[in-house]
């Protein structure tokens, strides 16, 4: 949650266009994909909502922001609520162009399932540690971008063994981001910093539960084996098998791909 303009911007945009698209000169993540379908409704969602807090006069921002005195008083709903409404069309742009960059990274690694809990998840935690740590009110969806950078940033430590020089470039890509943010959010006092630091380590700790955690088995296929496994890749439906292989599967898309983000 961000009082002020938050952002929390995707540092894996380079996808190889020879690798990832589509007969038809789209890329798997591009706009409209069906692999990145939650990030667009999401980008839809938050529009939507800043369109109807305009019409109403900010009447919804009242409703719906982290305001302590009424999250004490039963109005839990705000924990959530807050993070699908934005300050200014500034706020909003900033936080949609990082829900873009970085959101089908992870919805594409993860599936649109793990996606949406870490997203999720994410904005609650952060808004939780807004409230528990500091009075002023607050909305925004940076907590739950930061949730899935840390997400993204924990699949690559994850996998660091196998993938090599990959995930250290990765992981330095977003560190340097994490390191500018939080730079900035340091130097504007209307910046909820609480809610991103809840929401980094709310996507961690999810992540790091539900995976994807992909290992090679004994007979050399990939399975995803999180210490969570309610939403993993499940061989018998996705077709887990060796990227070398040629399948189609998730587990393979999802090793697949993790090779390929620059």
């Amino acid at each position: 949650s961000s009082a002020g303009a938050g952002k929390a911007n995707g540092s894996n945009k380079n996808v190889s266009s020879s690798s990832t698209g589509s007969s038809n000169g789209r890329g798997i993540l591009d706009w409209g994909s069906p692999l990145r379908r939650c990030t667009d409704s999401l980008l839809v969602l938050n529009g939507l909502m800043f369109i109807l807090q305009w019409a109403s006069k900010d009447v919804l921002t009242l409703w719906g922001a982290k305001v302590n005195a009424l999250v004490t008083a039963g109005q839990w709903w705000r924990l959530l609520t807050s993070s699908f409404l934005h300050t200014s069309a500034i706020h909003l742009l900033i936080n949609s162009h990082a829900l873009a960059s970085i959101g089908p990274h992870v919805e594409l690694l993860g599936g649109s399932h793990r996606f949406m809990a870490v997203y999720l998840s994410s904005a609650v935690v952060g808004t939780a540690a807004s409230y528990l740590l500091t009075p002023a009110p607050s909305v925004g969806a940076s907590s739950a971008l930061f949730g899935l950078g840390a997400a993204l940033a924990m699949f690559y430590w994850r996998h660091r063994d196998s993938m090599g020089k990959r995930s250290d470039v990765v992981l330095q890509q977003l560190g340097v981001t994490l390191a500018i943010n939080m730079a900035y959010s340091m130097a504007n006092r209307r910046i909820d910093n609480w809610g991103h630091l809840g929401g980094m380590l709310g996507g961690a700790a999810v992540s790091w539960l539900i995976g994807p955690r992909l290992v090679k088995t004994a007979d050399g296929q990939i399975a995803d084996k999180p210490p969570l496994p309610l939403l993993a890749y499940k061989s018998a439906d996705s077709g887990v098998h060796n990227s070398s292989s040629g399948s189609n599967g998730s587990s393979d898309r999802t090793y697949k791909h993790s090779k390929e983000i620059s």
